[in-house]
């Protein structure tokens, strides 16, 4: 999950989530709700990338099709985003 992972990248870094919404311009609460999945907007994401000085990169392109025409997706995989520093 994506929120899992930038909540490790911030603990890495060394920060508080009070800090890290400090830098948001945010409320501490707000952090606690996308690192908990409850906040999945893509402009809560990008401002919490900026405030933790990692890139994003979004790739969007087609599912891959299986052998009986039904997308990765439609079985129940799901492709992972990540964010690099």
């Amino acid at each position: 999950m994506l929120a899992r992972e930038f909540a490790a990248r911030r603990r890495a870094a060394g920060l508080t989530q009070v800090e890290l919404a400090r830098r948001m311009g945010t409320s501490q609460g707000q952090v606690t709700r996308f690192e908990s999945g409850a906040d999945t907007r893509l402009s809560t994401v990008g401002r919490y990338a900026a405030a933790l000085g990692v890139k994003l990169d979004w790739t969007i392109s087609p599912a891959p099709r299986t052998s009986s025409g039904r997308t990765r997706r439609q079985q129940g995989t799901a492709t992972r985003t990540r964010a690099t520093a």
